[in-house]
């Protein structure tokens, strides 16, 4: 098991290079490109996560990559630096972090909105202006739809999730109602 913090100073490392010569997004732009081709070819995937194969074979896949799509040095060197290290199977969770840290220097914030229905461009629209304007960030919106909720919208973010659905509400009620001792003496 990787853990968590590895793969966060790994992410910190590539950004903080990217950062200082200034190609952030296009870096990120070849780490998730190259981790999907990691995911969608499994010939790919085993090699590069082979502990029998020596790295002088797996750097040469890497170099295989870069003649086919163009890759930035920094972006070659953190590859080889995985393979080196015997790190190449975190290379999904540098992606995601990575995306973060860029989300958070651009001043974006992530958000899901689960609905009951599939909502229209306006309410997208008023949605989206409401959370910028409450979260003061520009906001990426995840949509999604679940009737079970019956009505409303259920808004995460971070940790933080705020549940403005119908069936939220009933099950609130339902525990204020286990919770409360009722005096039925009447008279």
């Amino acid at each position: 098991m990787i853990n968590n913090q590895i793969v966060r100073n790994y992410a910190l490392a590539l950004f903080s290079n990217a950062s200082g010569n200034d190609v952030e997004d296009k870096v990120f732009e070849q780490i998730t490109s190259i981790d999907q081709l990691m995911q969608d070819n499994p010939k790919i995937k085993s090699i590069m996560l082979s502990p029998v194969l020596a790295y002088e074979e797996k750097a040469r896949v890497v170099a295989l990559i870069e003649k086919v799509v163009s890759i930035e040095s920094i972006v070659k060197k953190f590859l080889l630096t995985l393979i080196k290290h015997f790190r190449m199977s975190i290379l999904s969770k540098v992606v995601l972090v990575y995306s973060q840290l860029l989300n958070k220097k651009k001043n974006i914030k992530m958000v899901k909105i689960t609905s009951a229905r599939i909502l229209d461009a306006k309410e997208k629209e008023w949605i989206t202006n409401y959370l910028e304007n409450d979260l003061e960030k520009k906001v990426v919106i995840d949509y999604s739809d679940d009737r079970s909720i019956i009505g409303g919208l259920i808004v995460q973010y971070d940790s933080i999730i705020r549940d403005y659905s119908i069936l939220g509400t009933l099950h609130k009620i339902g525990e204020t109602m286990k919770n409360t001792r009722i005096n039925w003496n009447i008279g």
